[in-house]
């Protein structure tokens, strides 16, 4: 098993101890479960990092230590146009297909 997180479930995983997602991330890690992610979708992560939770550039930098330690990065070669409501959440299937979780 694989898995791919969007970046909601990415940030309430790494930021609220004791979350859902938090619960779920360490239980996949004991699991030894590998936890797919892409270069869009850990930008998008560190943006909003930044500009809704008010995190400085050397904070972001510390926590992105954190998350590439338990995140497998992958480079999608095929894009994707199937999240009509939502085209940003592309770049989640396009990695989630490309690392079959």
């Amino acid at each position: 098993m694989a898995v791919t997180f969007d970046t909601n479930v990415l940030l309430s995983a790494t930021l609220w101890d004791g979350s859902v997602a938090q619960k779920l991330l360490f239980d996949l890690i004991r699991q030894g479960i590998k936890i797919y992610s892409t270069t869009e979708i850990i930008s998008e992560y560190q943006e909003i990092l930044k500009r809704d939770f008010d995190f400085s550039d050397a904070e972001v930098s510390e926590i992105m230590e954190k998350v590439l330690t338990f995140v497998t990065l992958v480079s999608p070669q095929t894009k994707i146009k199937a999240v009509k409501d939502d085209p940003d959440d592309d770049i989640i299937i396009e990695c989630a297909l490309e690392s079959e979780s």
